[in-house]
């Protein structure tokens, strides 16, 4: 049991067609290398699953930048599971880390806290609602071979949400801390107007894509296959995501830095 700090994790929506292309990118992967129960370790596993990222990390146009590796060098071991380093800008912000075997995914959150005059690392497990809102503090897939496709599909989308609430959530941050850096310095510079347009744009698109996964699982209780108005706005925020990444760009070219280390089709449908 967990008796550390939590921070909730939520879904924030995607549009059904981008998960389409990631389930399309897994079949490719199942192509090539067989079935997840054949890969003798949680590393391989891991990999197998990889478009689940990919994807979304593209999404930021490299503002955020996936270093996989199996290792948190000096701390923590995945015990052969995949951990992805993502990059973002550099601040003294929250560092958000995701591991992964392949069947399950637990997320954390690291602080840099003052105590006493001391530096001290917090750790904070992410920790998921359930229907009778017990939290929990990991979310797992069903076995491969022993689940019908449809049902393994459908399980990897809450993942993939998952994932973009974390770096959606950690990319607001970065830019926030960066336009708090360019006010201080009291500079002219044109580009610092840019940084405020940016993160009004991120912020805005948090929301509605966390709205957007609220009205779905809303529907999908009301037992209805009409996704489309939880899907229009998952549609308008992946177009706002693509705005406020142009609006970062204009605004600082060249200073990527910050760590998040993180650690077929016919079938799928809105649910």
């Amino acid at each position: 049991m967990w008796d550390a700090d939590q921070f909730q994790v939520k879904r924030s929506r995607i549009p059904t067609d981008t998960f389409q292309k990631i389930i399309s990118n897994i079949d490719q992967m199942l192509q090539a290398y067989g079935s997840p129960e054949l890969h003798g370790t949680k590393d391989a596993r891991s990999r197998f699953l990889a478009p689940l990222w990919h994807r979304i990390v593209a999404k930021f146009g490299m503002l955020i930048r996936n270093i996989p590796e199996s290792m948190i060098h000096g701390r923590i071991t995945t015990q052969g599971g995949i951990e992805y380093q993502f990059q973002s800008f550099g601040f003294n912000l929250p560092v958000y880390g995701i591991l992964s075997d392949g069947s399950s995914w637990i997320f954390f959150r690291f602080n840099r806290a003052v105590e006493d005059g001391k530096v001290k690392l917090r750790v904070a497990r992410g920790a998921f609602s359930t229907e009778d809102d017990r939290p929990y503090l990991e979310y797992s897939i069903p076995p491969f071979q022993s689940t019908k496709k449809v049902e393994y599909v459908r399980s990897l989308r809450p993942v993939c949400e998952y994932i973009y609430f974390i770096l959606l959530t950690r990319f607001v941050n970065s830019i926030g801390a960066f336009y708090d850096q360019s006010t201080r310095r009291q500079s002219q510079r044109s580009s610092t107007p840019q940084w405020p347009n940016s993160r009004t744009v991120a912020r805005n698109a948090l929301e509605k894509a966390l709205l957007a996964a609220r009205l779905a699982e809303e529907t999908q209780l009301t037992g209805y296959k009409d996704f489309s108005i939880p899907n229009s706005f998952a549609t308008e925020v992946w177009a706002e995501v693509d705005d406020s990444v142009r609006l970062a760009r204009a605004a600082q070219p060249h200073e990527y830095h910050c760590t998040i280390k993180c650690c077929s089709v016919a079938d799928i449908d809105d649910g």
